[in-house]
């Protein structure tokens, strides 16, 4: 099994759970240190987050201008490490060039929140029992997992891009929001689209599909157990 660690100013532990070599280069990133310990990340305000599952859990800040850092919110509220930009002080000065990067290490991932145009990027493949991500307000998302059991909810023109394996999956997309599933293998799963809201994925087992307003789920996969309810132009097919 290879090494994983940031090329940056510190290195982050190595992962027992990477299986290829990767590095970051961010030669502007510095640590932070944590008010505490976490096992649920929340991201907002366009900040982009790259999340490692590694041995411990660690956060470093990179900013593209060093007069916006302090403006920078980070902290952990019972067991969740918040980012995002307290705006109100920024005094009308954010502009769209200021790009900032949230590099996290973490042991253990229970949840996961973007909102607001955050960008949210899986280094390696997560391995958890459990796990919720809610994507809402155009938050984008590429994640690699291997769950038991998944929930996932995108709303507000969110979208999601994932791939890798679940035992049991809960999936939700509405207003516009997409959830890439197609390289996403799922034992059993439920899948609500609603409002133009779209989902498709891999199942192998059973699908419990409901699409309704433009909704519309696609499935791929050997399922043989479907289950489909559809009402006002939603709609439930295989691709």
């Amino acid at each position: 099994m290879k090494k994983l660690f940031f090329a940056i100013l510190l290195l982050f532990s190595i992962s027992s759970f990477a299986q290829n070599e990767v590095i970051l280069h961010d030669a502007g990133a510095r640590q932070v240190p944590l008010n505490g310990p976490f096992n649920a990340v929340s991201v907002a305000t366009g900040i982009e987050l790259i999340l490692v599952q590694s041995n411990d859990n660690k956060l470093a800040i990179s900013v593209t201008d060093e007069k916006y850092l302090k403006h920078l919110v980070t902290k952990v509220e019972n067991g969740e490490l918040k980012i995002y930009y307290d705006y109100k002080n920024l005094d009308g000065i954010f502009g769209k060039n200021n790009r900032v990067k949230a590099y996290v290490s973490v042991a253990s991932l229970k949840r996961l929140k973007g909102s607001s145009g955050a960008r949210i990027f899986m280094v390696n493949v997560f391995n958890e029992e459990s796990l919720f991500i809610d994507l809402s307000s155009g938050a984008k998302m590429e994640a690699k997992l291997k769950v038991s059991n998944l929930a996932i909810d995108v709303s507000s023109g969110a979208k999601l891009e994932i791939n890798g394996k679940s035992g049991m999956a809960d999936l939700s997309a509405s207003s516009g929001a997409k959830i890439d599933g197609s390289d996403l293998t799922v034992n059993d799963c439920k899948a609500k689209a609603s409002s133009g809201g779209k989902i498709s994925i891999a199942v192998e087992k059973s699908l419990d599909g409901k699409a309704s307003s433009g909704g519309k789920i696609e499935y791929n996969g050997g399922a043989t157990q479907i289950n489909a309810e559809t009402s006002s132009g939603g709609k439930v097919e295989k691709s």
